[in-house]
């Protein structure tokens, strides 16, 4: 039966960004921007009425709009192959179908990464309450602090379709992968013609592979097949040590599969030195080649420099703001180069306005690199107009950029007086990237800008474009947003948020231009390029391969959780309960199982992961003199536990047998106003929830 609803579900949200992209079409040049830019509007609408009403419970709503979708594909039914519609929705199924197996195939959203933080931003807007709702990681705040439009366009989609916050979570992120993927295929069609070469380019991109993926397969050796499954052996064992030795081989496949995307991403700062290992790890004579290590002196930290592009997402599984951000760019490339072919080029240029309000509430990050991407096309534009005898539509431009501001002021209204100051500052000393990182990382872009200039149809637009991301990729190395981190993760964040974009901007677009060059020798050596880049693919279908599914299509999420039946039982006790502030314990400062009761259940939790507050709201004392009452109440050494609950207005106690919980001081303490739940088997620790009774 799930399955059957699962079916049905994806049917009918199909139907309706199959009508929204056909409504929007009517204006826009093609279906890919149709689609993206309906939903990002669609989205930003509604974002700005409920920051004066909210909306409550949406699923009313679906059923009008299937019922117009239906209506806007029966009605277009004689034209829809002609104009290249159902050939669009192919490329956007197969896109989704990738991200799909991805979060089908591993759906869990645990307390790795960020899922757990995304998961929560997206709990903020799920009750449909006016804007900005309240923070349910920081009870009783507001949640205005952050940049989570797309988190706001997740929940809209939960709230549309009736669906649960872990499917919401997976489903809005398929949704999201599958866009930016549409949008580079349209991209490359103005280039290439071959559909062949279209996939190569798309393929690297959803890949995620680094200039250093091919280099990774030569330093870090393959697990070695176990003795017992060799010829020879394999014909005296026992089915046992076979099945044992075969599931250990798959699991040590899988690992490697899973470190080496890691690594592609993340190897700088990070597995510089266990590279140079050696033994039957690594191969520590080309690692000396590759990876030479440069250190002042011994005691240096060598810094934490991370390059997380489009493709790395599907792996790491984050619905993070760095999917709006290449969604985005995205839109801007194809933008550009639809107001090059001299198609609606007033409603694309106000459109491309619009991207820059758009893409401060959804990735602030970049935002800057966004105005500058957009000083680029400006620049492009009057360098042409010695031809073109056109002038940039200054109207249409600002004009699209006042309408898609004055939709997301109200959000800025909070957003920009909440939050941590993170003052830029120059980048110094030995906090540089190693050139050899750098260009190991970066090669495979820097060497198709090179030979994209050689082509003379798109000389001016790569001239403009190569000056506009080498501008970028210097400005990545000369300052950095000082965050709350520091030590060698000091420009951590900056180079993790502004190169990804940069790089997926560059590949891209100067991918689409070699591959469509008329000269052999510039398109052959740009499809070795991007062939060696691919050869992330390998690792993927590795470990997509020899993975462990165990909860392969729990698309709730927690099934990581549940399959325990004493959390299932609690999860189900909390799902029934009215809402209201739960409190678990905080053991550590962050990735901890802390919250997962509350957020999953659609309930505000006391306090979420205190490290991550104290990025966000910098070092406010309130957070960490929370930590301390709430770890001593669970240590049962917090004087007057009961009123310090009703106080904060505490309705569930969630109770997991741990180190320095105390069950029966704190049950003490407590039972005269709270009742107790347990889920504990017979003989067990207990385990349960204490209930605010009702007066």
């Amino acid at each position: 039966m799930h399955y059957i609803y699962l079916t049905l579900t994806l049917g009918i949200i199909w139907l309706n960004l199959a009508g929204l992209t056909l409504f929007c079409r009517r204006w826009l040049p093609n279906f890919a921007l149709a689609r993206a830019l309906g939903v990002l509007l669609f989205a930003l609408v509604f974002f700005f009425i409920e920051h004066f009403v909210g909306l409550g419970s949406l699923n009313w709503l679906w059923p009008i709009t299937s019922l117009a979708s239906a209506y806007l594909v029966h009605q277009q039914k004689d034209q829809l192959k002609a104009n290249g519609f159902w050939s669009a929705e192919l490329v956007f199924g197969l896109a989704f179908l990738y991200a799909f197996i991805w979060r089908f195939s591993l759906p869990a959203i645990n307390v790795s990464s960020e899922r757990i933080t995304d998961l929560y931003f997206i709990s903020n807007y799920m009750g449909g309450d006016t804007l900005p709702p309240d923070d349910n990681w920081y009870s009783p705040h507001k949640f205005d602090f952050y940049y989570a439009f797309q988190h706001y366009l997740g929940a809209l989609i939960g709230r549309i379709f009736s669906l649960d916050i872990g499917t919401t979570y997976n489903l809005s992120f398929c949704i999201l992968m599958a866009l930016p993927v549409t949008l580079a295929w349209h991209l490359a069609g103005h280039f290439v013609k071959s559909s062949w070469l279209k996939l190569l380019l798309v393929a690297t991109l959803a890949f995620g592979g680094t200039g250093l993926s091919p280099l990774l397969h030569l330093v870090y050796k393959q697990p070695a097949e176990p003795q017992i499954l060799q010829q020879g052996f394999v014909e005296t064992a026992s089915d046992r040590d076979i099945i044992n030795a075969e599931n250990s081989y798959r699991h040590q496949f899988s690992n490697h599969a899973f470190m080496n995307l890691v690594r592609g991403a993340r190897f700088t700062g990070s597995h510089d030195e266990n590279a140079h290992e050696g033994g039957d790890k690594t191969n520590a004579e080309m690692a000396e080649i590759f990876f030479p290590i440069d250190k002042p002196n011994e005691q240096f930290e060598l810094r934490v420099l991370p390059l997380e592009n489009f493709g790395y997402q599907y792996f790491v599984g984050d619905y993070h703001p760095p999917i709006g951000g290449f969604l985005i760019l995205l839109i801007t490339l194809v933008l550009i180069m639809t107001i090059q072919a001299q198609q609606a080029v007033r409603l694309c240029t106000a459109m491309l306005g619009a991207t820059v309000p758009l893409m401060l509430i959804t990735n602030t990050w970049v935002f800057p690199l966004q105005g500058l991407l957009l000083c680029g096309w400006l620049a492009l534009t009057y360098w042409q107009k010695q031809k073109q005898k056109q002038k940039p539509d200054w109207a249409a431009l600002i004009g699209g950029g006042l309408f898609a501001g004055i939709l997301v002021y109200p959000f800025l209204i909070g957003f920009t007086s909440g939050g941590v100051s993170t003052p830029v500052k120059l980048v110094t000393g030995d906090d540089h990237t190693p050139w050899a990182r750098f260009v190991g990382m970066q090669w495979p872009v820097l060497a198709l800008m090179l030979l994209a200039l050689f082509d003379r149809k798109w000389r001016q637009l790569t001239v403009v474009f190569l000056l506009t991301f080498g501008l970028l990729l210097l400005i990545s190395e000369m300052i950095y947003i000082d965050d709350p981190t520091g030590g060698k993760f000091i420009r951590t964040n900056t180079v993790m948020k502004w190169w990804g974009w940069i790089y997926v901007g560059a590949l891209v677009l100067f991918g689409a231009i070699c591959l469509g060059a008329e000269k052999l020798w510039i398109k052959v050596p740009a499809i070795i390029v991007l062939l060696l880049t691919a050869s992330a693919g390998i690792d993927v279908v590795n470990y997509l391969t020899h993975s462990n599914k165990a909860h392969m299509g729990k698309l709730q999420g927690h099934e990581w959780f549940t399959s325990n039946p004493e959390n299932r039982d609690m999860f189900n006790f909390l799902k029934q309960a009215p809402r209201g502030v739960v409190l678990e314990n905080v053991p550590n400062n962050a990735y901890m199982h802390s919250s997962v009761y509350a957020i999953f259940n659609n309930k505000p939790v006391l306090m979420g992961w205190p490290s991550h507050l104290r990025t966000w709201h910098g070092e406010v004392p309130q957070v960490w003199k929370m930590t301390e009452k709430i770890r001593s109440f669970y240590a049962g050494t917090l004087g007057g536990s009961r009123d310090w609950l009703q106080a904060h207005r505490v309705e569930y106690v969630v109770f997991d047998a741990g180190q320095q919980q105390n069950w029966h001081a704190i049950n003490e303490q407590i039972k005269s106003h709270y009742d107790w739940f347990g889920f504990n088997g017979n003989g067990q620790p207990p385990k349960g929830i204490w209930m605010r009774r009702q007066p």
